[in-house]
C-alpha cells in the first residue's frame, strides 16, 4: 500500500506511533489482548508501519535525488555494488550522496564504457565520484510481455541510469568506509589469488557457491542449473546458511553443558553467521538468509516449535523495515515461501513413512524437504519463469548432501589460499569435484523430456488459486475432517474455474500488433490462441515466445500478409522498400517498413491516412523526416522505437 498509494509520511508516522502506544496500554488487559478486535488493531498498526517505512525509502522522500536533480547538476555518488558486465559496459549500483553540494539519497544504475584503465578503479566498492553527466530515464519495454527491466530496477529502488566514459567522472575518494567495501576488498584478494588456476568454469561456480558472486558464470552453465532445478545452488541463500547453521548447532553442542551454555552457543552462532555474511559479500540474498536464520537460531534456542514460525515472520518484518522494496524481490518471495513450506508441509509428509534404517531415514527426510520446498515455490516459479524442472528431486537428492562437504572444503581452501599454503593437489581435487557437480547438472538439464518449458499465461489469478489449493492440501494432511475436505475440493474447483475463464478470454482476443525490432519488420495477427506472424527472417522467435506466454497463445504460424489489410474496419497499407506506391484507395493507417524511398508529403495528400506508423526496420534519419512531415500535416505519427509496439484491438 505504501508504494502504490500516496500517503503523507509525517501523518502516517504520528498515526502509527499513536496506535502503538494505545495498543501497548490496552495490552495490559489479558481479556482485551486475546480478542479478535485487538488482533485487527495490530493488523492495522503493521499496515501503518509498512506505509511509513515504504514512504521513507521511496522516491517520494523529500531528500530523494529525484526531488533535487536538474539536468547538468553536479552529482556526487558512491559505488555500492558490482553487477554483471555487458559486452561494452561495466555496470554498478551507485548511491547518490550530494546534488550540487546538498545532501541527497537514492540509487541509480551506473554503466561505464569498458576501458582497461578505469575497469580496475571502479571495481572498488565505496569509491566516491563526481559527474555532471545527465541521469536519464530507464527505458520501458517496447513490446508487450517483454521483460520490464525498468520495473525490475524500480522494485530495487533504482530510478535512473548514468552511462558515461571514464573522462566524464572524477574520483573524489577511494577510502573503504563500509562493511560492504571491506567484503569487496576481501573478494578482490581471493579473486586475484584464484586467477593462477586454469579452471575458469569451476572457479566461477566456486565464487558463486562461497562468495555470492555470479558475475563470471557463463550463460550456458546458468541455464543448465536452472533446467535441473538447482539454480538456488548458485546464489548463497537459505540452503547454504541453513547448512552452516546445522553444522554450527552440531559443532557447538558441547558448550550447552557450561553455565549459561545455551546463551553462549546462541551468541557464537549469530556472530559466526554474520561473519559468513561478511565473507559472502553482504549481498541482498545473503543478508536476507542470515537475518532469517539468526531468528530461527533464536527460535531453536527457546526450543519451542511454534517459535520457529514467530522467528520467520519476525525476520521478515525486520528485513522489510529496513529494505521495504524486498517485498517485490523474487528471491525474497521464493526464500520465505520455501522455508515456510519446509517448516509446515515437510513434517506432514515425513510422518507417512518412518524408516528404521538411519540411511533410509536421512534420504527420506531429504526427499520430503525437497518436495515441500518445491511444492511451496511451484506457483511462484510458474508465474515468474514459466517452467518446471520435474527432475528437481533427483538433482537435489544427489547434490544437496554434497553441498555441505563442498562448503566446508571450500572455506578450508580459501583459508589456505589466503595464507599462501594451498597445495596444488588439494586445489585441483576441489575443482574436479566442482566439475563433477557441473557435469551431473548438465546431464540432468539435457533430459529435455522432463523439463516443462513455456507454460503459458500463469497469471495472478492462477497464482492465488494455486496457493489456496496448497494451503487446503496442507490443512487436510494436518487434520482430516469434513470442513477441510470440502475446502480442499472447493479449491480444486476454483483453480479449474480460473483455467476455464482464462481459456475463454484468450479465445475472444483479436488484435493486430506491429512489434518493434531493430532492422526488421515484425507484424502479427493475434486471433484467439493463434498468432499469425509476417517476417522476412526466421531468427527472432524471442519476441513472439514472450508474447505467446503472456497471452496464452498455443500456435505461432509464419505467413505472408497482403500489402493491404482490412482489420476491424481499419484499412492498413504496408509500404516497404520494394513496394509500388500506386494506390488509388484511401487508407486509415500507412505502415512504413524497410525505409521506402517515397515522397511522404505527396503520399499523404494522395491517400489521406488518419495515422502513419513506422517500425524498427527503418533508418532513424528517415523516421525523423517522416515525423516532421506528419507534424506539419497534423497527422498522428507512431514510431515503435520510441512509443513501443503499435496495437489495434
Amino acid at each position: 500500500m505504501g508504494y502504490h498509494y500516496q500517503f503523507d509520511s509525517v501523518i502516517s508516522l504520528y498515526l502509527s506511533l499513536t496506535g502503538l502506544l494505545f495498543l501497548l496500554l490496552i495490552n495490559r488487559s489479558r481479556k482485551i489482548a486475546v480478542s479478535a478486535y485487538f488482533g485487527f488493531l495490530v493488523f492495522l498498526l503493521f499496515i501503518g508501519i509498512g506505509v511509513v517505512t515504504a514512504t521513507i525509502h521511496s522516491e517520494r522522500n523529500s531528500n530523494h535525488y529525484l526531488k533535487k536533480y536538474t539536468k547538468g547538476a553536479n552529482v556526487t555518488f558512491q559505488i555500492t555494488e558490482r553487477l554483471k558486465p555487458t559486452a561494452f559496459h561495466n555496470r554498478y549500483f551507485a548511491e547518490v550522496l550530494r546534488i550540487n553540494g546538498f545532501e541527497a539519497q537514492g540509487k541509480f544504475l551506473f554503466s561505464l564504457e569498458r576501458d582497461s584503465l578505469t575497469e580496475v578503479q571502479l571495481l572498488k566498492v565505496d569509491d566516491i565520484y563526481e559527474t555532471q553527466s545527465s541521469l536519464k530515464e530507464i527505458p520501458s519495454p517496447l513490446n508487450p510481455h517483454q521483460f520490464n527491466y525498468k520495473n525490475y530496477l524500480k522494485s530495487h529502488q533504482v530510478h535512473r541510469q548514468l552511462t558515461v566514459t571514464s573522462e566524464a567522472i572524477q574520483l573524489k575518494s577511494s577510502e573503504t568506509n563500509t562493511l560492504r567495501g571491506l567484503a569487496a576488498r576481501f573478494h578482490d584478494n581471493i579473486n586475484h589469488k584464484l586467477e593462477k588456476y586454469d579452471h575458469p568454469n569451476e572457479i566461477a561456480v566456486v565464487k558463486a557457491l562461497l562468495l555470492g558472486q555470479r558475475q563470471d558464470i557463463s550463460a550456458i552453465t546458468y541455464q543448465q542449473y536452472a533446467a535441473a532445478g538447482a539454480i538456488h545452488l548458485l546464489a548463497i541463500s537459505g540452503l547454504h546458511v541453513g547448512l552452516v547453521l546445522l553444522f554450527l548447532n552440531f559443532l557447538l553442542k558441547p558448550i550447552e553443558n557450561l553455565r549459561r551454555g545455551k546463551l553462549i552457543k546462541l551468541i557464537l552462532t549469530i556472530i559466526i553467521l554474520w561473519s559468513f555474511a561478511l565473507v559472502a559479500g553482504l549481498s541482498a540474498s545473503v543478508v536476507r538468509a542470515v537475518t532469517m536464520f539468526s531468528f530461527i537460531a533464536y527460535g531453536m534456542h527457546l526450543n519451542r516449535t511454534h517459535n520457529i514460525y514467530h522467528a520467520i515472520i519476525s525476520s521478515m518484518f525486520i528485513i522489510l523495515l529496513f529494505k521495504p522494496s524486498f517485498i517485490f524481490d523474487v528471491g525474497f518471495q521464493l526464500s520465505y515461501t520455501a522455508v515456510l513450506g519446509i517448516v509446515w508441509i515437510q513434517p506432514l509428509l515425513s510422518r507417512y513413512w518412518i524408516p528404521r534404517n538411519k540411511v533410509s531415514l536421512y534420504f527420506w527426510q531429504l526427499l520430503t524437504v525437497t518436495f515441500a520446498a518445491q511444492l511451496s515455490v511451484l506457483p511462484l516459479s510458474l508465474y515468474y519463469f514459466h517452467q518446471f524442472p520435474s527432475l528437481f528431486f533427483l538433482s537435489n537428492l544427489i547434490i544437496v548432501p554434497c553441498i555441505g562437504v563442498l562448503l566446508g572444503l571450500g572455506f578450508l581452501l580459501i583459508a589456505l589460499l589466503l595464507l599462501n599454503v594451498l597445495p596444488n593437489w588439494l586445489a585441483n581435487l576441489y575443482f574436479e569435484a566442482i566439475n563433477l557437480m557441473n557435469s551431473f547438472v548438465a546431464w540432468i538439464a539435457n533430459q529435455e523430456a522432463f523439463l516443462f518449458q513455456y507454460i503459458h499465461h500463469f497469471n495472478e489469478f492462477k497464482l492465488i488459486a494455486s496457493y489456496i489449493l496448497i494451503i487446503a492440501l496442507a490443512l487436510l494432511l494436518q487434520t482430516k475432517n469434513r470442513r477441510r475436505t470440502v475446502f480442499f475440493f472447493g479449491s480444486i474447483l476454483l483453480l479449474i474455474a480460473t483455467f476455464i475463464y482464462e481459456h475463454k478470454v484468450a479465445n475472444r482476443k483479436n488484435r493486430l500488433i506491429v512489434f518493434h525490432k531493430s532492422r526488421t519488420s515484425e507484424i502479427a495477427l493475434h486471433e484467439g490462441r493463434t498468432l499469425k506472424v509476417q517476417q522476412k527472417t526466421n531468427n527472432n522467435q524471442r519476441i513472439f515466445n514472450d508474447y505467446a506466454l503472456g497471452e496464452n497463445i498455443k500456435h505461432i504460424h509464419i505467413k505472408q500478409f497482403s500489402k493491404s489489410i482490412n482489420f476491424k474496419g481499419n484499412r492498413i497499407l504496408i509500404v516497404d522498400s520494394l513496394s509500388n506506391f500506386d494506390n488509388n484507395k484511401e487508407v486509415d493507417i500507412l505502415l512504413l517498413t524497410y525505409s521506402p524511398k517515397i515522397n511522404l508529403e505527396r503520399a499523404l495528400q494522395k491517400i489521406q491516412p488518419k495515422q502513419v506508423v513506422a517500425d524498427g526496420s527503418n533508418y532513424r534519419s528517415f523516421v525523423g523526416l517522416w515525423e516532421k512531415t506528419c507534424l506539419k500535416k497534423e497527422i498522428p505519427f507512431h514510431y515503435t522505437g520510441e512509443k513501443g509496439a503499435f496495437i489495434i484491438e
